[in-house]
């Protein structure tokens, strides 16, 4: 699970990125590469950063070991990152989102990085 404050990421490191889902081939943004490869480039990811690659968000894992009892069966962690992504099987829906997820940042207070 991951948790952040809408207010701590940069509205203009906001990417939607398009891939083929089926191929090992990541670059949707090259016409000879979609081309040359047959990409279908109908999936998408959303990516963005926090505010001066402040490590901001919080990722919770649970790892559960069902062969093992009591509470030695979970191990619990926590983490800090600065970049996330969502990804989507609707491009246009992902552009949709970026764009919606841009605009409730700057709503928010979201700034910019300095640098």
């Amino acid at each position: 699970m991951y948790k952040l404050n809408l207010c701590d990421i940069d509205p203009a490191s906001i990417k939607v990125k398009t891939y083929d889902l089926h191929k090992d081939v990541f670059n949707c943004t090259d016409p000879d590469e979609v081309k040359s490869y047959e990409l279908s480039c109908d999936n998408a990811e959303i990516e963005f950063l926090t505010i001066n690659g402040a490590t901001a968000i919080n990722e919770e894992r649970v790892t559960t070991y069902w062969k093992l009892t009591g509470k030695d069966h979970e191990l619990r962690s926590v983490s800090k990152t600065n970049k996330y992504w969502l990804i989507a099987d609707d491009v246009p829906y992902a552009q949709r989102l970026a764009k919606a997820l841009k605009h409730a940042v700057e709503l928010c207070g979201g700034k910019a990085s300095k640098f």
